[in-house]
């Protein structure tokens, strides 16, 4: 395991919290940049940009400001009902799939780390450890 100074820098991250970005081609990659823009900040998460061309200028956003970026698929799950500790397979295969189909956007735009979610956890605490073993599976895919 590399030692944490190694895989980033010390620093503050600000987290794109504009929800609606998504909706139109343009704004996340706006939001994006308005948040580099600060430079107090030395990492950025995201929502994932859903529009090719504005995955294109990120990297060198990213390089010229020497910044940190985590593309975070929590809204992807969240909307489609996905849960990568699900119990029902189907729909845990359909989670960890479209997590994999997002991860050529996240290198894309030059993205250091990817931010998931599980899932909600069983409401019978007694599958709950089942959950777990079915994210590690996820995860290992």
């Amino acid at each position: 395991m590399k030692p944490l100074s190694t895989v980033a820098k010390p620093g503050l991250m600000i987290s794109q919290t504009w929800p609606a970005s998504r909706e139109r081609e343009g704004d996340t990659l706006k939001a994006v940049e308005i948040a580099l823009a600060d430079t107090f900040f030395d990492a950025l998460q995201t929502v994932e940009l859903p529009y090719p061309p504005a995955r294109r200028p990120p990297p060198q956003l990213i390089s010229d400001r020497q910044i940190l970026l985590t593309y975070t698929l929590a809204r992807v799950l969240n909307e489609n009902h996905l849960n990568l500790s699900d119990l029902d397979e189907a729909n845990r295969k359909k989670s960890y799939e479209t997590v994999i189909g997002c991860l050529d956007d996240a290198q894309e735009v030059g993205a250091t780390t990817v931010g998931l979610i599980s899932g909600p956890a069983p409401e019978n605490p007694n599958l709950r450890s089942d959950a777990l073993r079915q994210l590690a599976d996820s995860l290992l895919h």
